[in-house]
C-alpha cells in the first residue's frame, strides 16, 4: 500500500495507526494481525511518511506505553498486543482482567528463562507467583499460601520445571511468542468456565488458580502437598477473595461441606479410639476372668463360653465344691446381665423359680405372675440339683429353656435368657427327666482337683486371702 498516493493525509494515516491519545493503539480493520508487535510494519509506514512527524508520534506512544505498563494501562487494544506476543493460538484475552494479562506476560518470560519450548501450567503458576503490580494476583497468592513467601514457592516450581537445553530451533526463536501446551489451554478454558459460573465480568487470577487446582497431577496440587495446604481450604480462601452473590453462595456451600467433613473426621477419630476389640481378644479376656484363681477348670470355662456364644445350655455333673456355681456367676458378670440362681428340691414351688402370683391380676380374675427378678427375666441362670425339682417346675422349664418363652397366664412372654448352667450330683434315673436332660446339649463331668495340683490350689488360696486382707 502506497500511503503517499492515498487520499488520506499523512497525519490521518498516522492517527489511524497510533490513535489519538498517547499509549493507545488502534488496529486496522482490514487485517486480523495487530499493527504493533511486528517491527517491519512500522518501518514501512515510517519510510512512507514524514520521518520527523512519525518519529515524534511513535516516541510519544512508547512513552505512554511505558507509563501505562502497570495495571491501569492495559486497555482492550493493549490486550490484543499482549495476545499477539503470546502466540497466534492464544485464548480470548479480551475477557481477561488486567492482573491476569500481567500474569500471562510474566509466565511467558518465565518460560523463556527456563528455555521451555511451550508455555505450560508450570509457567502459568510461576507467572502468578512472580508477577508484580497486580494486587488481585497478590491476593490470590496470599489465599493459596498464607504466611509463605512467594519467592520460596516460585523456587520450588522452578526446580520442578526441569529446565531443558536450548535447541538450535529454540535459539533461533529466542524471545519469540510461545504456544500454549494442551494442559495450559485447558487450564485457561477452565478459568473462563469458573468466571462464567461465578458471574464475573472478567477472568481473574483467582479463576486461573481454581482451574489449576482441578488437575490432580498438576503443579498446584504438588505445591499444596509440599507446603502442607489442604485443597479444600485453599478453594475456600480463594472464594473469599472474589466478589459477587454466586461466589458467596459457593463459599457458603464449601463451608458447609467443610463442616460436614470435619464432623465425619471427628466421628472416625472417636470410633478409632473406641475401636472394638477383636473377638479373639475378648474371648481370651473372658477365659482369664472365668478361670482366675481356679485350678483345672479351663475346660469347663471354655465349654461355658461356647454355650454362651451358641445360645445353648451347659450341664455340669460333679460333687459339691467343684466351682460349678462360681463359673456361672462369673459368666453373668462377664455378660453384664441379670443372674438368677436357685437350689431345687422336691419341695420347691413354682413361685420360687417363676415369681409369685400378682394380687392385682387376681382381682381381675387373671392368673399372672410377677416375673421381675426371677428366671423369666434372667440373662444367665444357675439351677443346682435341677433333676430334684417337681413336675410342675420341670414342665415349665422345658418350654423356657428350648423356645425361650414363658406362659404367664394368657400371655406368652419372650425371655432374655442367654445361657443356663445346670448342676447335679447324679444323673437322672427316671424316664420323665430325659426330656429335660435333652435340653442341655453340652455336658461335662467336673472332677475334684487332682492330688498333683493340691499344693498349687492351696498356694492360690493363700494368695487370694492375703490380697483380700490388704
Amino acid at each position: 500500500m502506497d500511503v503517499r498516493g492515498s487520499a488520506l493525509p499523512r497525519q490521518g494515516c498516522l492517527t489511524s495507526l497510533i490513535g489519538r491519545a498517547p499509549g493507545r493503539v488502534v488496529t486496522s480493520s482490514r487485517s486480523s494481525q495487530p499493527r504493533l508487535g511486528n517491527g517491519s510494519t512500522i518501518d514501512v509506514l515510517v519510510s512512507s511518511l514524514n520521518i520527523s512527524a512519525a518519529a515524534l508520534a511513535i516516541s510519544s506512544w512508547r512513552a505512554g506505553a511505558q507509563r501505562s505498563s502497570g495495571l491501569q494501562g492495559l486497555s482492550s487494544s493493549r490486550r490484543r498486543i499482549v495476545a499477539a506476543s503470546s502466540g497466534a493460538a492464544s485464548p480470548g484475552f479480551e475477557k481477561y482482567s488486567d492482573g491476569l494479562i500481567l500474569v500471562v506476560r510474566q509466565a511467558e518470560q518465565e518460560a523463556h528463562l527456563l528455555s521451555l519450548p511451550q508455555l505450560g501450567t508450570d509457567a502459568l503458576l510461576l507467572g502468578l507467583l512472580r508477577v508484580e503490580e497486580a494486587p488481585d494476583a497478590e491476593a490470590t497468592r496470599q489465599a493459596a499460601f498464607p504466611g509463605v513467601d512467594a519467592s520460596a514457592v516460585a523456587s520450588v516450581v522452578s526446580k520442578r520445571a526441569s529446565p531443558r537445553k536450548t535447541s538450535k530451533t529454540a535459539k533461533g526463536r529466542a524471545g519469540a511468542p510461545l504456544p500454549f501446551t494442551p494442559m495450559a489451554r485447558r487450564a485457561l478454558s477452565e478459568a473462563e468456565a469458573e468466571q462464567v459460573q461465578l458471574g464475573h465480568e472478567m477472568v481473574e487470577p483467582a479463576h486461573l488458580l481454581l482451574a489449576l487446582l482441578k488437575d490432580e497431577r498438576g503443579e498446584s496440587r504438588a505445591l499444596l502437598d509440599h507446603f502442607d495446604q489442604e485443597e479444600e481450604d485453599v478453594r475456600r480462601r480463594l472464594l473469599q477473595t472474589l466478589s459477587g452473590p454466586l461466589a458467596r453462595v459457593r463459599l457458603d456451600a464449601s463451608d458447609r461441606i467443610f463442616q460436614l467433613r470435619e464432623e465425619v473426621a471427628t466421628e472416625k477419630r472417636s470410633q478409632k479410639k473406641a475401636k472394638p476389640k477383636p473377638l479373639t481378644t475378648k474371648l481370651s479376656q473372658a477365659l482369664h476372668a472365668l478361670t482366675d484363681g481356679l485350678i483345672e477348670r479351663s475346660v469347663e470355662a471354655k465349654l461355658l463360653l461356647l454355650a454362651a456364644l451358641s445360645g445353648e445350655h451347659l450341664f455340669l455333673l460333679g460333687p459339691p465344691g467343684t466351682a460349678k456355681s462360681l463359673l456361672a456367676r462369673r459368666l453373668a458378670m462377664i455378660c453384664q446381665g441379670f443372674f438368677f440362681e436357685r437350689l431345687l428340691t422336691r419341695f420347691s414351688v413354682p413361685e420360687e423359680i417363676f415369681g409369685p402370683l400378682s394380687l392385682k391380676a387376681l382381682e381381675n380374675d387373671e392368673l399372672k405372675r410377677k416375673v421381675e427378678g426371677f428366671l423369666p427375666s434372667a440373662d444367665v441362670a444357675f439351677l443346682d440339683e435341677v433333676f430334684k425339682a417337681n413336675s410342675s417346675i420341670l414342665n415349665a422349664l422345658l418350654t423356657l429353656l428350648n423356645e425361650r418363652v414363658f406362659d404367664n397366664g394368657g400371655e406368652r412372654l419372650s425371655v432374655p435368657l442367654w445361657c443356663t448352667v445346670a448342676a447335679s450330683n447324679e444323673l437322672p434315673e427316671s424316664d420323665e427327666l430325659e426330656a429335660l436332660f435333652d435340653r442341655f446339649l453340652l455336658r461335662r463331668a467336673v472332677p475334684r482337683v487332682s492330688d498333683a495340683q493340691v499344693p498349687n490350689f492351696l498356694q492360690t488360696c493363700l494368695e487370694q486371702r492375703e490380697h483380700s486382707q490388704e
